[in-house]
């Protein structure tokens, strides 16, 4: 799914430029779809890291995708050139399913089974439909299209993963669909409507066992974050005096509202939990680092930026490393702890990729090297 506030980061123009610079020679090694062998990854000082997985990919268009086991606390890499498509826009994980989306078709790969199921233009757009985005649950593909094209009246299709079999779904009329996020039977569908030069925003949400609407929220500006939890909560942020309200996600029922002065953005799942909402502080620039991690606390008003800055000097100076770009995070709410996903360029030009945890306060935890240069541009807890 393409999130237009995702937490998904697009690689730095440093990051693009070491990527390139790289040898041809740097993946030579990578015929075989698993490497394995132990001495490629090394794993230092591990705290009971969490089970997570990483997708990532090279300058020479191969597909990474690491597994970390939190009962082994150990990893496997694997090529998985040949199970993804030759390009893609974007990576969902749900349910056991990794998700490559390719403009109108769709990999799909079950990590437990590593069965793989295709969709070549799963959505045709043979009456003039237009495409705004994709998202999927464990069994089910959602698009969200107009049709026809200047009508402004948006669907969502729901198509069985399965059986192919699909279902047309009217939301109301819309100009433009920013958010798509499935989640405990609930898609939730953020979109604009623009009409006599006036501008409305709309949260809607489906339910996607009947194909019913639960409710339409309707606000004066953007909606700027939108995340749910395990427990049924959806909260969001719309508005420039920053409300957030929290829902509960079954009957879209306003539970409560904060006021809090701060730019929190994302749409993704797991970004929020229990009162806390993990987001990403921008950092002025020019600055070796775009961002900080950061948790903000609903109820105590307070703010905790994950500096990292001087973990990672140190860092640097204690291997050899000339540079580290960040690429992606994941925060895991039952830690406290935030996994950073990282390329690290050497002082000798070569290349590899770094999984990083932090505490709360921005003391490294653990460190997990992989030996080979690809860029890890997607970190999910499983």
């Amino acid at each position: 799914m393409i999130k237009n506030f995702s937490l998904k980061l697009v690689l730095s123009l440093i990051t693009i430029v070491s990527l390139s610079c790289s040898s041809d020679n740097d993946n030579n090694s990578m015929e075989e779809d698993t490497i394995d062998n132990p001495d490629e990854d090394t794993v230092d000082d591990l705290q009971d890291i969490s089970s997570f997985l990483v997708i990532g990919r090279d300058t020479n268009e191969n597909t990474f995708q690491y597994d970390f086991s939190k009962e082994s606390q150990s990893g496997e890499l694997k090529n998985i050139t040949d199970q993804t498509p030759p390009f893609f826009n974007a990576v969902n994980f749900k349910e056991n399913l990794l998700s490559f989306y390719q403009l109108q078709s769709l990999w799909i790969k079950d990590i437990n089974t590593n069965n793989i199921i295709t969709r070549e233009n799963f959505f045709d757009p043979s009456d003039g439909e237009s495409v705004f985005l994709n998202e999927n649950s464990g069994s089910t593909i959602f698009t969200a299209y107009e049709k026809p094209l200047i009508s402004n009246d948006l669907y969502i299709r729901a198509e069985d993963i399965a059986t192919s079999t699909e279902v047309d779904i009217l939301i109301g009329k819309a100009d433009w669909v920013y958010g798509l996020l499935y989640s405990q039977n609930r898609l939730i569908i953020a979109y604009s409507l623009t009409e006599n030069l006036d501008t409305s925003h709309y949260v809607s949400v489906l339910n996607t066992i009947d194909n019913t609407i639960v409710k339409t929220l309707k606000f004066d500006s953007q909606v700027q974050f939108i995340s749910t939890d395990n427990s049924g909560n959806l909260f969001l942020r719309h508005g420039f005096s920053f409300t957030f309200g929290l829902y509960t996600l079954n009957d879209m029922e306003l539970t409560k509202e904060y006021t809090i002065e701060a730019g929190i953005e994302g749409i993704d799942y797991g970004l929020y939990k229990e009162n806390s909402v993990y987001y990403l502080q921008p950092l002025a620039q020019p600055g070796p680092y775009a961002y900080y991690p950061a948790v903000y606390n609903l109820e105590t008003k307070t703010n905790k930026v994950i500096d990292f800055f001087v973990a990672f000097n140190d860092y640097k100076s204690n291997n050899n490393i000339a540079g580290i770009s960040i690429i992606d995070s994941v925060f895991d709410f039952d830690k406290n702890t935030v996994l950073i996903s990282t390329y690290l360029t050497y002082a000798d030009q070569t290349f590899k990729a770094g999984i990083f945890e932090f505490d709360i306060d921005g003391n490294m935890l653990s460190d997990i090297i992989i030996d080979e240069a690809f860029s890890p541009l997607y970190i999910f807890l499983k």
